[in-house]
């Protein structure tokens, strides 16, 4: 999953995108908002590369069918409003899950060293996803939410 050249300034051409310096997991670097809900993550030392994708309370049909148009661009085979059998069925079994969030479930799948997708599940329906695609931050975020 190459998500590195995304710009989601470029995906949502008719939406206003807000270009900040912003902190994602301890890691200083720039992000790119809609909203607080849609997050598009470059580091400070390498500002070229997209490397994490944040979706939160994606619920409401308007906003479900913006994100899933944003999926469309990344190579994943699950949508929002998705159900965790179908997440299931295509990634098996979560190596770790947690409830820090209310009435959500978080399930992380740490796919190989540089691909870490977190699906969050509430009321059997995706309504949360993070992508990492760099391995120093994997590597703190996996093993910090599989203590949780």
């Amino acid at each position: 999953m190459n998500i590195g050249e995304l710009r989601l300034k470029d995906i949502l051409t008719d939406y206003k995108i807000e270009e900040t310096e912003f902190e994602y997991a301890d890691v200083k670097g720039i992000a790119e908002l809609f909203g607080w809900r849609i997050i598009f993550f470059r580091k400070q030392a390498d500002l070229s590369n997209t490397i994490v994708l944040s979706f939160d309370e994606i619920e409401d049909d308007n906003l479900i069918s913006l994100a899933n148009s944003i999926l469309e661009h990344v190579d994943i085979d699950v949508r929002f409003g998705d159900n965790l059998s179908k997440i299931k069925k295509i990634y098996g079994e979560a190596n770790s899950f947690d409830n820090i969030f209310e009435n959500m479930t978080r399930y992380n799948y740490l796919i190989d060293p540089s691909l870490f997708i977190v699906f969050g599940i509430k009321e059997d329906k995706m309504v949360y996803l993070e992508i990492f695609t760099d391995k120093v931050m994997i590597d703190d975020v996996f093993n910090l939410r599989k203590m949780l």
